[in-house]
């Protein structure tokens, strides 16, 4: 949905639906009459894809005709996340629950654009912050992740009706060091113990080309 109330400010929200993909593998294995044993049923099945329902709002202001400040959020709801494996026979016990969190995701943008005879750019500069879903891993599961930081620029340019669009964004992930506690972690074997720590950073780059007719 798009508002626009006056000239200078426009509003804008989105839906965004929950979308996942999930996968069901029963096997059953028959051995024969001389396997003394019963297989049981290997119930394989889980999610491979997950995309949390979200919903995104912006308020864009012309703070002059050529210049423009975008602010904007999403609620992203990552507490409907579950363990993407689920146990594969009745005897195997119960994992952990993922105990994801809903998130709030604030946005920054601007955008100036230098007018000419011949052609038209448009410079643009950016940010967000999205804290992370997940939370201290001091159980049996290992799920890694970070709060991000991400700065962008671009440029845009427009001649004729073409229009040229390049972006670049770096993502930097904050350094988190979980804890085990070794009362709750079932397996000494786990990888996890008795701490570990996970960082990194993304680089983003977009271009895009179009033809206005």
């Amino acid at each position: 949905l798009l508002f626009e109330p006056m000239s200078g400010l426009a509003f804008g929200l989105c839906y965004h639906g929950l979308s996942e993909a999930r996968f069901t593998f029963p096997i059953s294995a028959d051995l024969g009459p001389e396997f003394p044993i019963e297989v049981p049923l290997l119930d394989i099945r889980g999610v491979a894809q997950f995309d949390p329902l979200q919903i995104s709002s912006d308020l864009t202001v012309w703070l002059l005709p050529d210049l423009l400040l975008a602010l904007g959020a999403s609620w992203k709801q990552w507490s409907a996340f579950e363990n993407p494996l689920q146990r594969t026979t009745p005897t195997v016990p119960e994992f952990d629950s993922a105990d994801f969190s809903d998130v709030l995701v604030p946005r920054l943008g601007m955008e100036y654009t230098q007018r000419t005879s011949e052609f038209d750019l448009a410079y643009r500069a950016g940010g967000f912050y999205e804290p992370s879903p997940v939370g201290d891993q001091t159980g049996n599961n290992n799920y890694l992740d970070s709060d991000r930081l991400g700065l962008g620029i671009g440029l845009g340019m427009t001649w004729r009706g073409i229009t040229a669009d390049l972006g670049l964004q770096y993502q930097h992930l904050r350094e988190r060091t979980h804890t085990k506690d070794a009362e709750t972690v079932a397996d000494s074997d786990n990888p996890g113990l008795p701490t570990l720590t996970n960082s990194g950073g993304v680089f983003v780059s977009v271009f895009e080309l179009g033809a206005t007719f």
